[in-house]
């Protein structure tokens, strides 16, 4: 089997599925394993040695372990009694050997192992939780496999999981290093994402899933199999609770919309839409499901697939510079006058010529959102991709003459940034290829306005004709504005309800990640960003060079210390907690990391896998916001900005 350490060996070496006849005297961790080997699931094979009298190692049981050294190497591992319960996990606190070769070194470790004092820190956590003892520890000899990557996998409804993978070797988890990357997968996907998903999706008809679902370690070896090394249920929420905003879901009619991978458009869209706004989502969703699926919920716009990552069509790209020079001097020009012409007819106009305005300016906002799939996108994607621009480079050339029709918010009831046009001069050509790519993602901007202008035209002599405000005549969809022109009124019972169900969407805090009904984390990347857990926190920063250093130098005032630290490993959660911190920023890590598990159990507030976290000044006043996964400045008690 060397070098792969995966072949099931032909010696006889008794397994875990031997312990499925008895698995419910075994502490969880491995009573869980024993029943997935025994019901075909590809668990390493492994001698148990429960927790013995002081008296020599089973003869048995030492020539067995013997025999899996046969085929390479040998993982210790040890399980508490209440370890990987549903009340708290334990998660890295048991002691383990990661690498044993020799007979001669698996008898000095199991030696060392059979007997082990009980880390203080574990008692500590267990007193924390108010659990009791954590009791005496079982050991299993494993067969090591020669990973290519770890899994960390949390179940999703659907049978899909959110997954991390960590490449490097060892104990990555423990160590609190940071995953190569964080998605989701179902199981009707093809490669590594479906297998992962289907082999999760196994586990879950065998093993309980609980309150809050399953966290499942999987190793895929050198060869491309997957072998499942731990299955525990979830003690807390993956991710923040989000039970106000999904109560609003429902309340509006829309959870059957909020299915598979959604994010939230916080970047253009961070403020409830208006009505109106959502309708032309919902106008967009059905006429061009290309288009990302954008979905509107408790007034919230998430997409499936950000435009900018939209996939490019089979055809080859436009040339971005010709698509540039067409959006400069024929695209938003014919636009910019169609909206003017409609402005002009709308002045002064009856209700029934508003009426028939509302076809007209929403096939102007169809129009342009094809432009945008259909060229703009794509010949972007081909800018980027032939001369890479930073991303703090823009191009404003020309803006000022748009500034009466680009809205202060990316939504039709935003009013515009001036109320006439101004004079400028004309946009100029860019000079090379880099400002192609720039001007193209700046200009698109004018294009969009427009489209929204043609419609928030029509709304506006909707509202001189209907005698309603701004903030009513937009709680209307186009629909129900045609019946209100028709009938010559709004029905003031609904503009009431939509009232009230827009401030109760400016009451909640949208997650930014959703799958399903379920709240992930956010996605990893971006400087002082990362994996928010627990609850929000305002204070001082408090740098540490890890958990030694911590000790040594606890925060003068723990309850007010953000401490940053290069990573949260499982003790330092636990420390954390005893020193009475409450907040913690690492540079590294992930959300399904042993640290992580541990900080969610204790209820600390952290961010993790934040970049830039150990540039932070000391002594800066920060705010966490746990729920965006942000570290962000803040005003300090006294007033002082930090």
């Amino acid at each position: 089997a060397r070098p792969g350490y995966a072949a099931v060996s032909d010696h006889p070496v008794p397994h875990l599925r031997q312990l499925a006849s008895h698995a419910g005297a075994a502490p969880p961790k491995i009573a869980r394993l024993a029943r997935l080997c025994a019901a075909g699931l590809p668990v390493p094979p492994a001698v148990v040695v429960p927790p013995p009298p002081p008296a020599d190692l089973d003869p048995a049981d030492r020539a067995a372990a013997r025999n899996l050294l046969r085929d390479g190497p040998v993982v210790v591992r040890t399980a508490l009694a209440a370890e990987d319960a549903a009340a708290g996990s334990f998660a890295g606190l048991g002691p383990h050997v990661p690498h044993v070769e020799t007979p001669a070194d698996l008898e000095a470790t199991l030696a060392r192992l059979r007997s082990p004092p009980i880390a203080a820190e574990t008692t500590a956590y267990a007193d924390l939780l108010g659990l009791d003892p954590p009791g005496a520890c079982w050991i299993f000899v494993q067969r090591k496999i020669d990973r290519r990557h770890l899994y960390v996998l949390a179940t999703l409804p659907g049978g899909a999981v959110f997954a991390e993978r960590y490449d490097g070797a060892g104990a990555v988890l423990a160590r609190g290093e940071g995953p190569a990357d964080a998605f989701v997968a179902t199981p009707r996907e093809a490669g590594p994402p479906g297998a992962l998903a289907r082999c999760a999706a196994r586990v879950a008809q065998v093993v309980p899933p609980g309150r809050f679902g399953l966290e499942i370690e999987v190793c895929e070896d050198v060869a491309g199999r997957l072998w499942v090394v731990q299955a525990r249920p979830l003690s807390r929420r993956l991710a923040q609770d989000a039970g106000a905003f999904f109560d609003e879901v429902a309340r509006r009619g829309e959870t059957s919309k909020a299915s598979g991978l959604l994010q939230l458009d916080a970047e253009h869209n961070p403020a409830p839409l208006s009505f109106a706004h959502a309708a032309l989502i919902d106008r967009l969703r059905a006429r061009r499901p290309d288009a990302g699926g954008p979905v509107v919920l408790a007034g919230y716009l998430y997409v499936r697939t950000p435009p900018r990552d939209l996939r490019p069509p089979a055809a080859a790209p436009p040339d971005p510079r010709a698509t540039l020079e067409r959006l400069r001097t024929a695209w938003i020009p014919a636009l910019a006058g169609t909206v003017a012409a409609l402005e002009r007819r709308l002045a002064g106009a009856g209700a029934r010529a508003v009426a028939r305005a509302i076809d007209e300016a929403l096939a102007a906002f169809d129009d342009m959102i094809d432009r945008y799939l259909d060229v703009l996108v794509p010949a972007r994607r081909a800018a980027t991709a032939r001369a890479p621009v930073e991303a703090a480079t823009f191009a404003l050339d020309g803006r000022e003459r748009f500034a009466h029709v680009l809205p202060a918010a990316w939504d039709v009831a935003s009013a515009p940034l001036a109320q006439a046009p101004a004079a400028g001069p004309p946009p100029r050509p860019p000079p090379d290829d880099a400002a192609v790519a720039v001007h193209l993602a700046e200009w698109d901007d004018h294009l969009f306005a427009l489209g929204l202008a043609a419609v928030r035209a029509v709304y506006r002599a909707a509202a001189r004709v209907l005698k309603l405000g701004a903030g009513e005549v937009f709680a209307l969809s186009p629909a129900e504005l045609r019946g209100a022109l028709e009938t010559g009124h709004a029905p003031a019972d609904l503009l009431a309800q939509r009232r009230e169900a827009d401030a109760r969407a400016r009451r909640l805090v949208p997650p930014l990640r959703i799958y399903g009904t379920t709240p992930l984390p956010p996605a990893p990347g971006g400087r002082l960003r990362g994996v928010g857990v627990g609850p929000g926190f305002e204070g001082v920063v408090t740098p540490r060079r890890d958990l030694a250093d911590l000790a040594a130098r606890p925060p003068a005032d723990p309850r007010r210390a953000v401490v940053v630290l290069p990573a949260l490993l499982a003790q330092a959660s636990i420390v954390l907690a005893r020193l009475g911190v409450r907040a913690v920023v690492t540079e590294h890590g992930g959300a399904l990391s042993h640290g992580v598990v541990l900080a969610r159990e204790l209820g600390l507030a952290a961010v993790v896998g934040c970049p830039g976290a150990l540039d932070l000044p000391e002594g800066a006043w920060v705010r966490l916001d746990t729920r965006r996964g942000r570290v962000r400045p803040a005003t300090a008690p006294n007033g002082q900005d930090t």
